[in-house]
């Protein structure tokens, strides 16, 4: 019996963590008890236990609790330890799957971007790319992406004599959330990329999809765009980013 209430608090406990959120970040004792479906009493003391413990904070002015900053030390050594290729790898396997085309993860370096991790098409005709591989950042879909959440020096230096990017195109690219390009680094092909955050906000790769120009039309586009955007914010979400 023991075991079974301890189990159940350590239950309770978490459910209580579990009600806060971005747009829910201050509480009171009625709100949690109320999310939680305990009593208000149950509810109080196991408050007190997780404020004792720096799991949640209450403020003696207004009652109102909130996340402790033993919660944000664990999340920052969580998310630390997050490898970016590993979480993405699935959603590489995903896109594969579903259009037997290109895909993959450019990350920045420098004024440049090297390719983190790919799966390519085993269609006959298709582009393939080393891990490894080096491309400027002010060319192609993913080079766009990171340039448009580089630093004001990086985009400054490269923008003042780029042939394939301005400021505007990255003003698009910050305002739609992804890029297209059509043969900016091999003729004949398109590609659609997407920005990966982590949790501090600061993008660490660009997600891509790369495709023969002829095997893409509309309808193929816009559903590229659809799954890449929807595909990068989720891995996002699993680095810990959170907009706003």
């Amino acid at each position: 019996m023991g075991n079974e209430n301890t189990v159940r608090s350590v239950e309770r406990s978490f459910a209580i963590l579990e009600c806060f959120s971005s747009e829910e970040n201050l509480l009171n004792l009625s709100q949690i008890s109320s999310k939680v479906g305990l009593p208000v009493t149950t509810t109080l003391r196991l408050l007190t236990t997780l404020e004792r413990i720096n799991y949640v904070m209450r403020d003696p002015n207004t009652g109102l609790y909130s996340l402790g900053w033993k919660l944000a030390k664990l999340g920052g050594i969580a998310f630390a330890s997050m490898d970016v290729c590993s979480i993405g790898y699935p959603y590489l396997e995903k896109l594969h799957e579903m259009y037997n085309e290109s895909v993959g993860l450019y990350a920045p370096k420098g004024t440049n971007r090297v390719c983190i991790a790919r799966i390519d098409s085993t269609q006959s005709l298709r582009q393939c790319v080393a891990i490894g591989a080096i491309r400027p950042l002010d060319c192609g879909a993913s080079g766009h992406v990171l340039l448009a959440y580089s630093d004001k020096q990086t985009i400054d230096s490269l923008l003042s004599s780029s042939k394939f990017c301005t400021a505007d195109t990255l003003e698009n690219v910050r305002r739609l959330g992804y890029s297209l390009s059509y043969g900016e680094y091999v003729t004949g092909l398109t590609s659609v990329a997407a920005p990966v955050f982590d949790s501090s906000g600061s993008i660490v790769c660009a997600l891509f999809i790369t495709a023969p120009s002829a095997r893409v039309d509309d309808d193929r586009l816009n559903e590229y765009i659809r799954t890449i955007t929807s595909y990068a914010r989720e891995v996002s979400t699993n680095l810990g980013y959170f907009p706003g």
